[in-house]
């Protein structure tokens, strides 16, 4: 299957909307997000010890 095909891809894996009806997600507040990487790489840094150890890249977007 190819993503190139949005209508194959949309009738393969069409799900409903998780979000939250009648919410306004451009109002300030607190949001969770997921972010899924190819190959479930670790951009963001790694857990050592129990401890999360940062990356660059994770140290840019803990500042955000």
């Amino acid at each position: 299957m190819s993503i190139d095909n949005p209508s194959t891809f949309a009738e393969k894996f069409l799900v409903d909307s998780p979000r939250l009806t009648g919410w306004d997600y451009s109002m300030p507040g607190n949001y969770f997000i997921t972010i899924c990487t190819v190959h479930h790489n670790k951009f963001f840094g790694k857990i050592i010890n129990g401890r999360i150890v940062l990356s660059k890249m994770g140290t840019i977007a803990n500042q955000c």
